[in-house]
């Protein structure tokens, strides 16, 4: 079995679409702009922006941890991770914008995290997606080996379900 460290130091080819995107910790003036960038929370999620509105406050508090892509100039993605207990973490949002997905930022976001977790004996991460909108992020997060652990019927809506996938430093993973 390969060790998920191994795996995360090595160099990643990538994709020639690919724009650099840098990756840096929020900082509270980037609370509007990611409250605009994930305004489509109030639309999958019951009271979606009043939830990130308290959970940005809770990263500016040290409670919670955000990263952000920056590209152009601008926000274009956000990862927010939540401690649950010593030793786990909860992914409450993952987010690229539409129009720079499928150039490499959601990988470098999983990876940046994951790092970071092996660094921190992180014991196990998981999150929820609905099934609806999964494709694009169990595509991403599957090499790094995240696996399906439950089904979360009905959480939010009546003809929804969310999917559980869940992270351990055991599992290896694909290249």
């Amino acid at each position: 079995m390969t060790s998920t460290m191994g795996l995360l130091t090595r160099e990643r080819q990538t994709p020639p679409h690919s724009e650099a995107a840098l990756l840096r910790p929020y900082i509270p003036s980037d609370k509007r702009t990611l409250l605009r960038l994930l305004h489509m929370l109030d639309i999958r999620y019951p009271c979606g922006l009043s939830w990130l509105d308290r959970r940005l406050d809770d990263v500016r508090d040290g409670r919670a941890r955000c990263t952000v892509a920056i590209s152009a100039g601008v926000i274009v993605a956000a990862m927010i991770e939540t401690p649950k207990g010593q030793g786990h973490v909860k992914l409450s949002t993952v987010w690229v914008d539409p129009l720079f997905r499928r150039r490499g930022i959601g990988t470098r976001l999983f990876e940046t995290a994951i790092r970071r977790w092996c660094r921190e004996a992180v014991e196990s991460a998981w999150f929820t997606v609905g099934l609806r909108y999964c494709d694009d992020l169990v595509r991403v997060v599957r090499p790094f080996g995240f696996e399906l652990v439950g089904l979360a019927a009905y959480r939010y809506w009546e003809d929804d379900c969310e999917l559980v996938l869940s992270w351990s430093p055991e599992r290896s993973y694909a290249e």
